[in-house]
Parts: C-alpha cells; sequence; structure tokens
C-alpha cells in the first residue's frame, strides 16, 4: 500500500493532562455531537474539526473525529488521530479501548488491537459493542495464533503511480500472456462518504501493455458504448452508472476483442469493434432477478462459474453451462465453497484444477479474503477452501485473484495503498536465480575464480564463478542488492542492482559481469565513468569523520552506491551510468546527516567535494531534501516520504534529542496565510513522525511564513525555491 495523507486541522505538539482541563463544549462540538449521533458521520467530522482547530487540546473532539474516519473508510486517518491521545488518560471517552483496537487492526497492529479489545472486554459495565468486539477478539487471537501457518513466501507490491492513483481502482483483468491489462478507475478522487450527496456516479475502463519486464505502459482511456438495442443514449468516453461497484470487468475471453463484464448486477459481454468497445447483451438465460457479481468462463465458453444471490440472500458460487439453444441455465450450487457470507470474483486456473475466489466467511482474516479450493477428480468434488494467507490477504478487503503461473494480480482496499482501492501484484516467490558468467572484457575471455557478493539489509550472498566463468546464485529479487565483483582482493566491478522479473520465466534471471583491471572501468556497457571524490569533517573542529556515504540518484532517491571513509575522511564513487543529477550524503554518529547536490556532471569528471558535518547540539539545524506539498495545502506528497523516514531514523537513534520542525515559505502573497501555511506544513510533517512512533513530546511544529529567508526572494530559481522549505533544529 503506499500511506495516504489526509489534510488535518492543526493538531499542535502535546497532549499532556488534556481530560484535566474541561472547558466548555464549543458551538461546532455540539454540532458534531448532533451528527454523529444521526449517524452523518463525514458532516460530524467537519464540526469536530472545526472544534480542534479552535481548540487544539480538545480531546473528545480529536476522539469522535477519529470514529468518523474510522466509520468513513479511512483508517489511515483514524489511526493517526488516535496516537495523540494519551492512552492513560481516556476515562471519560466513553468506548475507547474498542475504538482503537478497531483502529489498531485496520493499521495490521493485531497485537495492539488484541490488546486492547481484551481490556474493553474485560472491563466493568454493559458492552455497547460486545457482539462486535468478541468477533474482532477472536478474529486478533486467530491471527496471532496462526502468524506462522499464514504467512507465505509471498512478494506484494503495489502498480506504480501510473495505474494506481488516489481515485479507486478495481476490476483488474490480464490477458494470459501477461502482456495486456484493463481495469477500472471511479473517475473523481474520492476520499469520503459524505451523506446527503450521491457518491461520484461514473467509472471508466483503462488499458496498459506491458514494455518490458515488469514495467507497464502509462494507461490509456478506452471509449466504450451500449449496443443500441438496450439504451438509446451513447457515451463516448465513459459509462454512466449509479456507483462505481456497478460495473467491473471479469475476464477476458478473446485476447483484446471481447471482456466479460457485470453491469448493473448482470453479466455481459462487451466487444471490441475496431476503435470502441460496446457491450453487447446480456447472456441470454443467465439473468434473472438474482443478483449478479461476477464470473469466469472456461471450456471454451461453454461453462460458467458465477457469484450470484442464494436462496438465503447471500452471495454464492454456481456452475452455469451454455444450452444447445444458444441459453445459459445455472447447474447447480458449489457447496463445498460456499458460506452463508459473500463468495465473489472466481478465477479458475488454466488447467481446471484450482478454483480461487474472495468469500468473506473461512474465517477470514479481513472483510474479503482469497481463497483456493482445488477440484478431486476421484470424488468429482472442489475440496475445503485454502486461505491464501498474508501478505497476499489483508485486514482489510481483498478480491479478484487471478494467477497465470507464478504472477498473481488482485484488489485491495489495503492500508497504506494510494486510494482506497488499489490494484496489486503478487509473485508466489521470494528469490529469483540468477547466473550467467564472468568475462575478462579486454580479452573476451571467461574469468575464472572471481567472487561475487550481493549485499542487502547488512547479509552478504556469495558465488564463485567456475572454470568456465559461470556462477550462480539465488536472490532476493524484491530488494536492492550492492554488487561486488573480486578477483583476489580487488573489487573489479560494482554496481547498485533491482532485479526485474520476466513473466515467461519469473523465477530466473541471466546476467554477464564484464571485469577489467581496475574498479570504475567496467559497465555493463562502454561507457565512460564519472569519479567523484571528497572529504567529511566535523564543521567546528575540521576533524576528519568516520562516516557512511551514500550516492544517490536525486530524480527517483534510489541509492545507487554506499561507501564509508577511510581513517582521513576520504570517500570516493566511480559512477558507470551517468543520472543528470546526483546527491551525495553523509553519516556519522553522534552528527545531522548531510546532503550535497551534484548537478551537470560530464564523462570522465573529478569532482571534489567537502561535507561538513554539525554536532548534534542545541540549536543546530538543518533542511530537510525534496519535501513537497500539493499547492497552497499541507498534504504531502509522497516524494517526500523518503526524506522524512531519514528523519524517523535519526530520531529514532538518536532517542534523547527533542526537536522543533519549522515550515517557511516565499514572500508571495499575504503574510498571514504565509506564516498559517507554514505552521500547518510543519504540523503534517510532525503527525507523520508521530505516527511512525515518535514520541509527540519530541517534536514540536513551528510556522515562520516568509520571516526567515536563507535566499533573495527577487528571483525563483536559487532564491525562492530555497526559501520554500522545511527545517529541523535540535532543541536539546
Amino acid at each position: 500500500m503506499v500511506l495516504r495523507f489526509t489534510t488535518l486541522l492543526l493538531l499542535l505538539f502535546t497532549f499532556h493532562g488534556l481530560l484535566a482541563q474541561e472547558a466548555k463544549k464549543s458551538e461546532a462540538f455540539i454540532k458534531g455531537e448532533q451528527f454523529f449521533k444521526e449517524k452523518k458521520y463525514a458532516n460530524a467530522l467537519t464540526k469536530f474539526e472545526e472544534a480542534i482547530a479552535k481548540d487544539n487540546l480538545n480531546t473528545e473532539a480529536i476522539y469522535y473525529a477519529a470514529i468518523c474516519y474510522l466509520q468513513l473508510d479511512v483508517p489511515e486517518s483514524a489511526y493517526e488521530y488516535f496516537k495523540l491521545i494519551d492512552v492513560n488518560k481516556t476515562d471519560k471517552l466513553k468506548d475507547f479501548e474498542y475504538w482503537y483496537a478497531k483502529s489498531a487492526y485496520y493499521h495490521n497492529d493485531v497485537k495492539e488491537a488484541n490488546d486492547f479489545i481484551n481490556k474493553y472486554l474485560k472491563g466493568i459495565g454493559i458492552k455497547k459493542y460486545q457482539k462486535e468486539a468478541t468477533e474482532l477478539a477472536k478474529t486478533c487471537q486467530l491471527l496471532l495464533a496462526a502468524k506462522d501457518s499464514l504467512t507465505m513466501s509471498y512478494v506484494i507490491e503495489p502498480f506504480g503511480e501510473q495505474i494506481n492513483t488516489s481515485a479507486i481502482e478495481t476490476g483488474i483483468v490480464v490477458s494470459k500472456e501477461i502482456r495486456k491489462l484493463f481495469f477500472n478507475r471511479q473517475n473523481k478522487d474520492f476520499n469520503l462518504k459524505k451523506e446527503g450527496e450521491q457518491m461520484p456516479t461514473q467509472v471508466q475502463l483503462f488499458y496498459s501493455e506491458m514494455e518490458k519486464n515488469d514495467t507497464w505502459t502509462s494507461p490509456t482511456l478506452q471509449k466504450v458504448v451500449m449496443d443500441r438495442s438496450n439504451q438509446q443514449n451513447l457515451f463516448p468516453t465513459q459509462i454512466p452508472l449509479p456507483l462505481a461497484t456497478d460495473f467491473s470487468l471479469c475476464q477476458i475471453i478473446e485476447e483484446n476483442r471481447r471482456i466479460l463484464v457485470c453491469q448493473n448486477d448482470d453479466l455481459k459481454l462487451m466487444d471490441w469493434t475496431g476503435n470502441e468497445w460496446k457491450i453487447v447483451n446480456n447472456l441470454e438465460g443467465l439473468n434473472t432477478a438474482k443478483i449478479e457479481k461476477g464470473g469466469f468462463m472456461y471450456d471454451y465458453g461453454n461453462k460458467m462459474i458465477i457469484s450470484a444471490e442464494s436462496s438465503r440472500g447471500d452471495l454464492d458460487l454456481f456452475l452455469a453451462s451454455l444450452r444447445r439453444d444458444g441459453t445459459w441455465g445455472i447447474d447447480k450450487s458449489i457447496d463445498a465453497v460456499n458460506t452463508p457470507y459473500d463468495e465473489v470474483t472466481p478465477f479458475l486456473s488454466n488447467d481446471g484444477k484450482v478454483l480461487y475466489f474472495s468469500s468473506k466467511g473461512h474465517n477470514s482474516i479481513g472483510g474479503y479474503d482469497i481463497f483456493k479450493s482445488e477440484y478431486d477428480s476421484a470424488r468429482q468434488t472442489w475440496q475445503k477452501p485454502i486461505n491464501m494467507g498474508m501478505p497476499i490477504n489483508s485486514v482489510g478487503n481483498d478480491w479478484q485473484f487471478s494467477l497465470y503461473d507464478e504472477l498473481g494480480f488482485f484488489v485491495s482496499d489495503r492500508v497504506g495503498g494510494m486510494g482506497r482501492d488499489d490494484l496489486y501484484r503478487v509473485y508466489t516467490f521470494d528469490k529469483i536465480r540468477m547466473s550467467g558468467k564472468v568475462y575478462n572484457r579486454s580479452t573476451n575471455q571467461v574469468q575464472p575464480n572471481c567472487l561475487l557478493k550481493f549485499i542487502t539489509d547488512g547479509k552478504v550472498i556469495e558465488s564463485v564463478s567456475e572454470t568456465n566463468g559461470s556462477y550462480k546464485v539465488d536472490l532476493p529479487f524484491h530488494k536492492s542488492l550492492e554488487v561486488k565483483v573480486y578477483h583476489g582482493e580487488r573489487i573489479m566491478y560494482e554496481e547498485n542492482l533491482k532485479l526485474n522479473v520476466n513473466p515467461r520465466r519469473p523465477r530466473y534471471l541471466n546476467r554477464n559481469y564484464y571485469i577489467d583491471e581496475a574498479i570504475g572501468m567496467t559497465t555493463s556497457s562502454n561507457r565512460s565513468a564519472t569519479y567523484i571524490s571528497g572529504n567529511v569533517k566535523d564543521k567546528k573542529t575540521k576533524k576528519h569523520l568516520s562516516s557512511v556515504v551514500k550516492l544517490i540518484n536525486a530524480q527517483n532517491n534510489q541509492v545507487i552506491k554506499t561507501t564509508t571513509t577511510d581513517a582521513n575522511g576520504n570517500f570516493n564513487f566511480f559512477i558507470s551510468d551517468k543520472e543528470e543529477q546526483y546527491v551525495v550524503e553523509a553519516n556519522a554518529k553522534g552528527y545531522i546527516y548531510q546532503w550535497q547536490e551534484i548537478e551537470n556532471l560530464n564523462p570522465e569528471d573529478n569532482k571534489k567535494i567537502e561535507m561538513l558535518l554539525s554536532a548534534i547540539e542545541p540549536k543546530a539545524r538543518f533542511t530537510l531534501r525534496n519535501i513537497t506539498f500539493e499547492t497552497n495545502s499541507d498534504v504531502l506528497q509522497l516524494s517526500s516520504l523518503t526524506e522524512l523516514d531519514k528523519v524517523y531514523e535519526f530520531m529514532m537513534e538518536n532517542s534523547k534529542i527533542k526537536v522543533e520542525i519549522s515550515g517557511h515559505t516565499d514572500n508571495i502573497g499575504d503574510e498571514g496565510m504565509n506564516r498559517n501555511l507554514s505552521e500547518r506544513r510543519a504540523a503534517s510533517v510532525v503527525r507523520y513522525l508521530v505516527g511512525k512512533g515518535i514520541e509527540r513530546s519530541r517534536v514540536l511544529p513551528k510556522g515562520y511564513g516568509s520571516t526567515r529567508p536563507v535566499a533573495s526572494n527577487e528571483y525563483e530559481k536559487g532564491g525562492r525555491e530555497l526559501n520554500r522549505r522545511i527545517e529541523v533544529m535540535i532543541i536539546e
């Protein structure tokens, strides 16, 4: 999931003794209470936030705002609010343990949820949420007891920003050769369900192709129309529907030409006419008064598994077949997999032996979980479903799973996504067998007896090239690796490597290495190398420092190389793949980490820099790099998370320090508005750090507007752009 930042109104840094400060309820709070009682949670939230803006020590307003966020399906924001409340001072917050446990559960902190829900159940008095709390306690106990058995060696990755957005993405269908992908997107940014308003009424159909190993093109909007025999109006670019969930893709039937879809609770076919998609008809004979929520065709289009309303009123899976007269009929219920809860989004493996589906039954660990059932051909029945486990399943809803060999796809609303519902990939393995040969570049002969080291998370995986130059090694493909090739004691080649999956051979990768006489002379191609050297010193004493130094790609914040300084504080990097801009970052124990930008490097440059680190002491300050917000807003952009995570690590490593987080602006606009914006942005950074686990008392937000410029405001480049910043200052 990537974390979604919601604009929370200004919450300051300390909440000690809040409950002792019983103040008269504000008008906004009273109105919020009324809306809350009427279950108009979006309206209530607005009023509670107004109350917080006037009194940021109003614990009750914070508490009820958190509950509103839970009721509005925004658990990330709910958890942020709950973490601002002192759990030891909640006597007057009714059912606090229940709501806090629920929030922790959706935040994937099952142990914390279990502790608080049991505290709630053991409390004195009548429990308003006795039934719900008991169910949550059972689920927590199941997860804690079965943690190992439910955790699989799978790797889950969300699709990137090109496909996932802050809107809702669902209905993912993939071609069998894993080259083409269609999905639905709700065409409006969706954050809250608002009372008195119709939810966004349209969904859109998008298409993407795989360009190369596991990278996808920017999605293109598809033109969709209705058949004139079914509906008079044509809709040139999108399908108007009462709810986004009333149109969903189910399965690609014919590669790029026909898709099975579900619209208005009926299964239909959608055909490609050459320049647009046309929803042509219902499946005659299949559609009845029953609700249908998904289907999967097999046996050359003669049979189907559908999710439809049962006699009990829930959704079950049924077998259906095509009759001789061309109509469809339901044959029977798949009793082995059905429960009194809902079963939806069926998918059948290519050999027809494994049925995947989502269900709220079978002891699911969240809402909808993904299950599989294998077919017993001897008994001609489906076996008891098995939970696919974590990380495929989460405490949220997970559905529309499909699997092609060892690569899968699904939809989830788990915490950490970019929107409410996002698209995910699953790899049913966590290691790749990488093999190849080591060559001497100058002679083009194989090079035996070379030691290859692959370093990740402090662990070293080694392989030695054999007499024919070949090597092989099993590597965690989902992590960045530092690669070093040795001949004797000399490093002959090094690189940072992120392995890409080949969909046709997902577990295997071939990569050859070419070495020369000296490090830095070899690259994957014959490009010239750039040389960066530097020295790290104490800013005051100028003594040499023992430091860890990183070379970072400024465009994507990826660490390219990591090294350590020698006894004289020196370091150097050879760069084989020249980028337009780099960042060099130095970190030494007892000092504030520092960075420098390196721009416009030319081949064969010898760039020298000096890095002066400030000791961690009162009034020492540093500017955060690449902290960006939405325009005129305090909503952090995702690109800011890398730097904020460094601040979090810095404060965890130096657990005694307290800091001021200060926001600064340029001088454009009203100073009062600038100061308010800078305060809100500083508070947003504080909320992120607190949400990560930093104690509130250690971080103080402060806004200075444009009163403390570090450059001239006369020009944008090298001026105003530098003044718009977030700084950290050591308080104690």
